[in-house]
C-alpha cells in the first residue's frame, strides 16, 4: 500500500463520527455475546483434548504473571497517550488495561481497540489515535524482528 493511500485512509477514518449511545450499547452486547460464545467454545475444546494442566504453574501465572502484564500494559498505554498529549488518570489506565486484556481473547486486535476507545474518550481525534498506535506497533515490530 502506498503512503498516500494509507494517509488517505487514516484521514477518512478521522472524519467518521462517533455512533450514538444506542449503537454503542448494541455493539457492547454483541461483543459480550461473542466473547462468551468464543470462551465457551474454547473451554469445550480444551476439555475434549484430554489435557492436564500443571496447577502450580497456573497459580504462578495467575498471581504473578497477570499483575506484571497489567502493569506493563498500563505503562505502554501511558506512553501511547503521551504521544497524543492525552492525560489518563491511574484509574483510567487500570480500567483500559483490564478491558484491553480481556479484549485480547477476541479474534480481533481487542487491546488496540480498547486503547483507542480510551484515548477517544479524552477527546483525541481518531486519526491521531490510528497514527500513534501504528507508530507504536511499528516500533514493537522493529524490536522483535528476527535476525537475518
Amino acid at each position: 500500500m502506498k503512503t498516500s493511500r494509507l494517509t488517505g485512509l487514516i484521514d477518512a477514518i478521522g472524519r467518521l463520527r462517533r455512533p450514538g449511545p444506542r449503537v454503542q450499547k448494541l455493539a457492547l452486547a454483541a461483543g459480550l455475546l461473542g466473547f462468551v460464545l468464543v470462551v465457551t467454545w474454547g473451554v469445550r475444546g480444551y476439555s475434549r483434548a484430554d489435557l492436564e494442566p500443571d496447577l502450580t504453574w497456573l497459580v504462578v501465572a495467575a498471581l504473578v504473571g497477570t499483575p506484571v502484564a497489567l502493569i506493563l500494559n498500563g505503562i505502554e498505554l501511558r506512553i501511547i497517550a503521551s504521544g497524543v498529549d492525552a492525560d489518563l488518570s491511574r484509574r483510567d489506565l487500570v480500567t483500559a488495561t483490564l478491558f484491553a486484556s480481556a479484549a485480547n481473547a477476541l479474534p480481533v486486535p481487542g487491546s488496540v481497540l480498547v486503547r483507542g476507545w480510551s484515548l477517544s474518550a479524552r477527546g483525541v481525534a481518531l486519526a491521531e489515535i490510528v497514527k500513534v498506535q501504528a507508530v507504536a506497533g511499528a516500533g514493537v515490530a522493529r524490536l522483535v524482528r528476527p535476525r537475518a
